[in-house]
């Protein structure tokens, strides 16, 4: 009976997936316009945290395999103010090698995504200390807290996506950055220099003077600010999200280890497993292994969906053609949302280039 039940809740949720897919894309323009919005509030944090930290010549020393868009927003805005971000992977002796008097920060990701490296973060943190740059981590695979809280290991600033599991039903964009008490900002010109108001930020506000400037530059002057009633939904959902990661991370531990070895997978990644290389850290940083896991699949994509819902839900039963029908469709709308949105990107794209 439970197993049933479980079955069509699968089955349903996938075909909710593929509806909601389906209306996002019937929003037309809009949708193009959502993406973008998206990718804005996505590094949003990170930009707000890197200017209030960056004048031009500075340097930032970034760890290999980062997210996509958090690349992007290095190579193609601080580039922009003058800024040289170096790649190296995220171990201490190779930061410390990459170091020199023109870096101000420290950037890495609690859990890399997609690659799922798992740093050592106390090691880091020592590190940037005693060189006097500020570690900033990227805890969005740290699931607003409830996965992992980088300053409790001595980060000095933590960047989070709030899109992600914050909220809870993806319906908000947003994101947030913290800080901790540290005289590490009396290194930073910007902050023993007169602001607009005439005043020595560190003299004036202490420890404070780096979340003021990012509210500053962010908020007042980017105009980075979240809506009242988005506050409002993340505030609702971070009333749960320690039991939705948990049930989360429980649920990828479990594919994780039906997956294992499977003949159709080619390699598989995920930090809760014993054999995994960021597994050591992981213990040591995390609260579990974590809701997410990546897969190197020998077969197409819609095969290897079918072995994921059969090591989530065991061997296909007799009379069980209904949950397969519900999953059926909820994939193939998906897949035809996917198809469309990327001619319609394709299009927009041919419409600038002779419009523009």
């Amino acid at each position: 009976m439970a197993e049933g039940a479980a079955r069509l809740s699968l089955a349903v949720a996938l075909l909710v997936l593929g509806l909601k897919a389906l209306a996002y894309l019937l929003t037309g323009s809009v949708a193009l316009l959502s993406d973008a919005l998206e990718s804005l509030v996505n590094v949003a944090a990170a930009l707000a945290a890197l200017l209030a930290l960056l004048r031009p010549g500075d340097e930032v020393v970034a760890a290999k395999g980062l997210f996509g868009q958090t690349i992007g927003l290095f190579g193609q805005v601080l580039s922009l103010m003058g800024v040289t971000v170096r790649y190296v992977d995220p171990e201490p002796e190779a930061v410390r090698e990459a170091l020199s008097a023109k870096t101000r920060a420290v950037f890495v990701e609690t859990v890399a995504n997609p690659a799922l490296l798992v740093p050592d973060l106390e090691a880091l943190a020592t590190l940037a200390e005693e060189a006097g740059v500020a570690l900033v981590v990227d805890n969005t695979f740290g699931a607003a807290g409830a996965l992992c809280r980088p300053l409790a290991w001595g980060a000095h600033v933590v960047v989070e996506s709030l899109t992600k599991w914050a909220s809870g039903h993806g319906s908000v964009l947003g994101g947030a950055v913290l800080s901790r008490e540290t005289e590490l900002w009396r290194n930073y010109p910007q902050f023993l220099q007169p602001d607009l108001k005439g005043q020595i930020p560190w003299e004036a506000l202490r420890a404070r003077c780096f979340p003021e400037r990012v509210r500053t530059l962010g908020l007042s002057l980017c105009g980075m600010a979240l809506s009242p009633f988005n506050a409002y939904l993340l505030f609702q959902g971070l009333e749960t999200v320690a039991l939705r990661v948990a049930r989360m991370s429980e649920t990828a531990r479990f594919l994780a280890e039906r997956l294992q070895g499977h003949p159709k997978v080619k390699a598989l990644r995920y930090p809760g497993l014993p054999e995994d290389p960021a597994h050591r850290n992981a213990r040591k940083y995390l609260a579990s292994g974590g809701p997410i896991l990546t897969l190197d699949p020998r077969e197409t994509i819609a095969t290897m969906t079918s072995y994921i819902v059969q090591a989530a839900t065991g061997d296909q039963p007799t009379g069980s053609t209904a949950y397969y029908a519900l999953f059926a469709v909820g994939f193939t709308l998906f897949l035809l949302t996917l198809f469309l949105n990327i001619l319609a990107q394709y299009v927009v794209e041919r419409y600038r280039e002779r419009y523009e």
